[in-house]
């Protein structure tokens, strides 16, 4: 009889070793990955399987996604010949894109393909609405209610609704898939859920935390077809305070699956969109209600920073674009903080998964003020930096002064990151005592086990096994899916950084208008016209000559003649694109500071191009 055998092989180069890194690895070693790699290949050559039954084969280090794909092409192929074996699964050609996406997801401990228990299950569960599983439900298919999502949504687990009643209130309808009458704890789908914790969106490409059946489909809160959902029903005043409200189980038939650029087209260009025509009163009505929120958000101390997210369209002659919040994203927004809110209010005093935001660090914020005063900006001294209203206020200041969104990132970065816990301590940039995550149980597991605890309380069942399960475990689930969504950060990061490094491939020794974006001691950030992020080493800029002043926290020439700092506008070169290493290298050659009081648009305009 063989013994079994699982084989690792072990990577040890990555692009920079993590301080808990216990394994052998380095960072910056990459011209000894070829000779590294032809000793992998010796060893394996001359290991005697024959006694052996190989039952696994895991490539960990390190970071393997860090070398070029080909080596690991190499040595699976190696092992290929000398155990005779037949590959189970080709994931894909080394040069085709969706390997490299593959790659990224694995490194962040994503898996990508579901377990056979998994999708036998997936394949028992009813494409359409059972009739007798309305029974005890609130019937709202005669309501008019939509969904507004991006152009090219598939997985659509909320949709909207709003009308005035007789006091002259807003009542407003969130109602969300009910993903957890379908995944029940302790089921195959339910644990695999967890495992991934939420679904991962890398560039176009989509690894689900659901598996596309029921993402896509019944889950989908797709137009013109029955759904299963829980509605949580507000009633707010023209103040945006909560009147009233309700959370019940219930079923819709969506009358529209609306786009956010259509939506936008008509609230802010006044526009008349086909097909949309019965819908315009309501979307303005929604609007209305949505700046009443916002105004009474901002009231209680929500913080709202400029937003920085780069998303990769496909597109020839905008593959990258600026995400802008507009009117449609904004009702959006401001329906599901809502809805999380009452939730979370709602079932504050029973275990349940909280989102929550610690207080700042002091020392950090205030460091980051000062950082900011250095560069000019007029940033009042306060001792209230707890204060979410103080913030706020500081916020406010900046919002017109130009480079928002690189200020107030700024301000953001040095703030503690919101993670789950059952110890409820508030959200401090929302400014609410109460807050947790139920709207996208079809790409977040916290909010599908947030349904799974409010369906259970709407159900009267309470103290059943599975939830005295998840109360037992919910502290370590938090722990967990707090750690994905770190995970899946990365991991989109990451996607990002390698298609914009193919982006700029052939692009090297061209020259294109960039503004600074950050700065470190040895390089500077530049983010081009084109949305592009790179770097520019400081000894590299002009002909060299150029320092970091510590004091100032920008970089000078030795003759204090010629400075950039947070904000400039530079000309730079691409010296080179990898996207192996998801790095675009700039080298900067001129400084364009004589247009920075100039409108960034007209800045960008006037920019002299090659």
């Amino acid at each position: 009889m063989l013994n079994e055998l699982g084989i690792y092989i072990h990577i040890p180069f990555c692009k920079q070793k993590c301080y808990y890194c216990d394994f052998v690895s380095y960072s910056n070693k990459c011209s000894e990955v070829k000779e590294y790699i032809e000793s992998l290949k010796k060893e394996i050559e001359e290991f005697d399987f024959s006694n052996y039954k190989v039952t696994s084969i895991y490539i960990g280090g390190g970071t393997p996604s860090y070398i070029d794909s080909i080596y690991i092409v190499e040595i699976l192929s190696e092992l290929k010949e000398k155990l005779k074996c037949n590959l189970v699964e080709v994931l894909g050609h080394v040069n085709d894109p969706d390997i490299e996406l593959k790659k990224i997801a694995i490194a962040n401990n994503f898996n990508i393909d579901f377990s056979k228990d998994a999708i036998k299950q997936a394949d028992s569960i009813k494409e359409t609405v059972q009739e007798d599983e309305l029974e005890g439900r609130l019937d709202l298919r005669d309501k008019l209610i939509y969904t507004i999502d991006d152009d090219h949504t598939k997985d659509m687990d909320d949709a909207i609704s709003i009308e005035i009643n007789d006091k002259g209130n807003y009542v407003i309808g969130v109602h969300i898939a009910d993903v957890s009458h379908y995944i029940k704890p302790n089921t195959p789908l339910f644990n695999e859920a967890l495992e991934r914790g939420n679904s991962l969106y890398m560039l176009d490409t989509v690894i689900p935390m659901l598996m596309h059946k029921l993402s896509n489909g019944i889950c989908s809160l797709n137009p013109n077809v029955d759904r299963l959902t829980i509605s949580c029903i507000a009633e707010i005043d023209k103040n945006g305070n909560i009147v009233d409200y309700d959370i019940k189980k219930s079923v819709i038939n969506s009358k529209k699956k609306m786009s956010y650029s259509n939506v936008n087209k008509i609230l802010m260009d006044n526009e008349i969109v086909p097909g949309y025509e019965e819908f315009v009163d309501n979307l303005k009505l929604a609007n209305e209600a949505s700046f009443a929120l916002n105004k009474n958000y901002k009231e209680h101390g929500y913080l709202q920073f400029g937003n920085n997210e780069i998303k990769y369209t496909g597109e020839e002659e905008n593959e990258f674009k600026n995400v802008e919040h507009k009117a449609a994203e904004k009702i959006i927004e401001d329906f599901m903080l809502l809805a999380n809110k009452i939730v979370a209010t709602n079932f504050e005093y029973i275990p349940f998964p909280f989102r929550v935001h610690d207080m700042p660090d002091i020392d950090k914020i205030k460091s980051t003020l000062n950082y900011l005063r250095l560069l000019g900006y007029n940033i009042p001294n306060t001792n209230n930096l707890d204060n979410p209203k103080v913030l706020q206020g500081i916020l406010k200041g900046l919002y017109d002064k130009g480079d928002y969104s690189i200020t107030s990132q700024y301000i953001l970065k040095s703030m503690k990151k919101a993670k789950y816990s059952p110890d409820n301590i508030g959200h401090f940039g929302l400014g609410f005592d109460t807050y947790t995550h139920f709207t996208s149980p079809i790409r977040r597991f916290n909010d599908l086990l947030v349904h799974t605890i409010v369906s259970d309380y709407l159900d009267k069942n309470f103290k059943t096994e599975e939830i005295e399960e998840i109360n037992k475990n919910l502290y370590k689930m938090c722990e967990h899916i707090s750690e994905t969504e770190v995970n899946a950060d990365n991991a989109e990061n990451e996607a990002l950084k390698y298609k914009m490094a193919e982006f700029m491939e052939d692009k090297t020794n061209e020259y294109f208008n960039g503004k600074i974006v950050d700065i470190h001691p040895k390089y500077l950030i530049i983010k081009l016209e084109n949305n592009i992020y790179g770097l520019a080493y400081i000894n590299t800029i002009k002909n060299g000559g150029f320092y970091f002043d510590e004091h100032d926290y920008e970089i000078k020439s030795k003759n204090n003649k010629t400075t950039y700092k947070l904000g400039d506008y530079v000309r730079v070169k691409v010296i080179e694109a990898n996207k192996d290493l998801r790095k675009v290298i700039f080298k900067v050659t001129e400084n364009l500071n004589h247009l920075k009081n100039k409108d960034e648009k007209e800045k960008i305009k006037t920019l002299k191009r090659d």
